[in-house]
């Protein structure tokens, strides 16, 4: 039996009915336990030597596949994986440019806020100087990027624009930081909640782009969890549009999105940090859903991002209810 496994298992009993009055809301079970460590098990083996996990998209995908480790509870000095984690250090680390974007030709915003969010939680269990000055630098280079309309684009520059499936990497990225003591100006982050709470439509959903451009206006399932999860974690736990967002993710389905793994992440950290009976009614079917993708070889891969990603986000999803990420807090 895995190391993952065993650790979680002896967890599992008080993980069964966290709220008192669902006494039959269980959260972790066994068949949920083995599917993550097949998954963590399939990101192991697709590491390379240079510390990269998958094909596809480096940045992101190694990045994710940090995440996952360390929300399954393993870090850079302890676990099944710590030899993992220390690789996924040191590819991003050295990735990094003067600049202080993480990137390979090609990356994206995307990319950036994916790898600062995994240094920020890597560097709460591991606080190393080095690591530290490389997330500052990180931070440093979302802050300068911030588009005067609030959000983030496609570029690590002002655009004129904001995009919302952009932005929450950032935000995330920006609370994860925080979160460790990083210097975060709070400028930024009510500029960042202006955006966005200009992006929820009328419906509680969010459209895909501030400040004109291409992509539409209208709501769509995988950016409104986006939407409700930057809303949590800049700290809007009983605004309004919150409610309005929650009750939007409540009404529509993410099955036919071809954004599958993209939805499901952002709707998963909206509705358990919703908690009650938002997550009460989510996460079950969410749970089996995931079961019953998952491939014979431990990995997933439905919609867009290539295999690591989505296996990366499946991870993350299933470690959701161990608590283990500050990020999943408030």
């Amino acid at each position: 039996m895995a190391w993952t496994l065993v650790l979680v298992l002896s967890l599992s009993t008080g993980l069964a009915a966290q709220d008192p009055g669902a006494a039959d809301f269980v959260e972790v079970t066994p068949e949920m336990l083995t599917a993550l460590d097949q998954g963590l098990s399939f990101l192991a083996a697709r590491q390379k030597r240079s510390g990269v996990v998958g094909d596809q998209y480096p940045i992101a995908s190694t990045a994710l596949a940090g995440v996952a480790f360390l929300g399954s509870g393993h870090t850079p000095t302890r676990g099944e994986y710590s030899e993992q984690l220390r690789r996924c250090i040191r590819y991003l680390s050295s990735r990094q440019q003067r600049t202080g974007y993480i990137a390979v030709p090609g990356s994206q915003m995307y990319d950036h806020g994916f790898a600062t969010l995994f240094l920020a939680e890597v560097y709460g269990t591991y606080p190393d100087l080095e690591l530290k000055e490389t997330l500052q630098k990180a931070i440093d280079l979302i802050k300068r990027s911030q588009d005067p309309s609030g959000g983030w684009d496609y570029g690590p520059a002002p655009s004129g624009q904001s995009d919302i499936s952009i932005t929450i990497c950032q935000v995330m990225a920006l609370r994860a930081a925080r979160n460790v003591g990083v210097d975060v100006d709070e400028g930024v982050i009510e500029r960042a909640l202006a955006c966005v709470l200009r992006a929820q439509n009328s419906d509680g959903g969010f459209s895909y782009r501030i400040g004109g451009g291409w992509g539409g206006d209208g709501s769509e399932y995988p950016r409104s969890a986006a939407g409700a999860c930057i809303l949590y974690n800049l700290g809007q736990y009983d605004h309004p549009a919150t409610a309005r967002a929650l009750a939007y993710l409540e009404r529509f389905s993410t099955i036919n999105s071809g954004f599958y793994f993209y939805a499901r992440y952002y709707a998963s950290q909206a509705m358990f940090q919703a908690g009650g009976e938002h997550w009460r009614r989510f996460w079950p079917s969410l749970r089996s859903e995931l079961l019953g993708n998952q491939g014979g070889d431990g990995s997933w891969h439905q919609g867009s991002g290539g295999q690591a990603v989505s296996t990366a986000m499946g991870c993350i999803i299933l470690s959701i209810p161990f608590r283990y990420l500050p990020i999943f807090e408030r």
